[in-house]
């Protein structure tokens, strides 16, 4: 089911406040998962992901220099797939909390535009 029609629903059922609270909850368990997933995986899991999906290893590029900045900016950019992107942050070991924070802020922002 798409995310923006579970949006939607929240803000039909719940306070304004409180729906954007739920919405962020359950974004954070959308990209949660597959972190998991690919954090369980292992790095072998990144190496099909570079052979997939050529564009990943931009940021790989970026992860090394900032990694709040590559989560951030891959969410907001939206050049791969999210669970790729989720996948591959958690194979790569990305602290969990700078992957939730980045990942939930930038697809946050991806939302408003």
């Amino acid at each position: 089911m798409p995310l923006s029609i579970l949006y939607l629903a929240s803000g039909i059922l719940f306070s304004p406040v409180l729906a954007v609270l739920v919405s962020t909850a359950g974004l954070a368990v959308a990209i949660t998962i597959p972190y998991w997933l690919g954090r369980f995986s292992g790095k072998h899991i990144a190496d099909e992901i570079f052979e997939k999906y050529p564009k990943a290893g931009q940021i790989a590029a970026f992860q090394t220099e900032n990694t709040f900045f590559a989560c951030f900016i891959t969410r907001i950019v939206g050049f791969l797939p999210g669970d790729i992107v989720s996948l591959y942050f958690g194979a790569c070991k990305t602290p969990y909390p700078i992957y939730l924070l980045a990942g939930v802020l930038g697809s946050l922002y991806h939302l408003d535009q």
